[in-house]
């Protein structure tokens, strides 16, 4: 199982989250996912000034994808000896001009990334780092985001029924899905990857009426409130600034 990068916890080794007993209030905790081609080293460094800004309010935990991957667009020369470069994608999902542009590609998060944010989330709250409220997101880590948005989308609209499907077991192995806001920088294309946890609760249910009701949740916008930062010269702007 892949694991947080060992550098890139809440930005800095030397500020590790403060635990309940220290006699300071626990920040809450925001995830970043870097880009393709990239990894968490990389993403931190582009992350400091915002970093600057937030720091007295958020830890963020910068986590890095498990698939290797080629050094992606803009990351050399500035970052060459700063490798291995990742993705979120796994190598079985060929990457192409024509499922960008159709937004055909998989919609399902890895099961190696599933683990990972869950695990990563579940050792948070173990170690007294405080509720992981957002999500940070730069290009194909955009897809990740904005999965995991949906996922606590379908997860809470099974809570707010009054049904008893899916059981409260399949639910609680689910909490970890429980974000208030993200940040979506130089977005990536559709579709979003959306955990399997999620998509197999929505299976199961019978909370909603219909076969219909269920693709609406599905494929429906998010609500959950997310701020966009869209480059005009980001290579795929046309169909990931939509």
């Amino acid at each position: 199982m892949a694991a947080p990068h060992p550098n890139s916890t809440y930005m800095s080794p030397s500020t590790p989250p403060k635990g309940a007993g220290s006699g300071e209030p626990i920040k809450p905790t925001l995830l970043a996912f870097h880009g393709s081609g990239s990894n968490a080293t990389v993403h931190t460094v582009q992350l400091a000034r915002l970093m600057r800004a937030i720091k007295p309010y958020f830890n963020v935990e910068s986590l890095e994808a498990p698939f290797p991957s080629p050094a992606g667009p803009g990351v050399l020369p500035f970052f060459d000896g700063c490798g291995p470069f990742k993705r979120w994608l796994p190598p079985t999902e060929k990457v192409s001009i024509e499922s960008m542009r159709s937004g055909t590609s998989t919609s399902t998060l890895s099961p190696e990334v599933e683990s990972l944010v869950r695990s990563t989330i579940q050792k948070i709250r173990s170690e007294g780092g405080g509720r992981v409220v957002g999500l940070i997101g730069f290009s194909q880590g955009t897809k990740v985001v904005a999965g995991l948005l949906k996922g606590c989308e379908i997860r809470r609209a099974l809570l707010a029924s009054s049904a008893s499907s899916p059981s409260s077991e399949d639910l609680e192995d689910s909490s970890w899905l429980d974000f208030d806001f993200a940040l979506s920088v130089c977005g990536s294309y559709p579709p979003p990857l959306i955990p399997s946890c999620a998509t197999d609760l929505l299976a199961k249910s019978t909370a909603l009426g219909s076969e219909q009701e269920k693709k609406e949740l599905l494929e429906g916008k998010i609500g959950i409130p997310t701020f966009h930062v869209q480059g005009s010269r980001m290579s795929g702007f046309g169909r990931g600034g939509r």
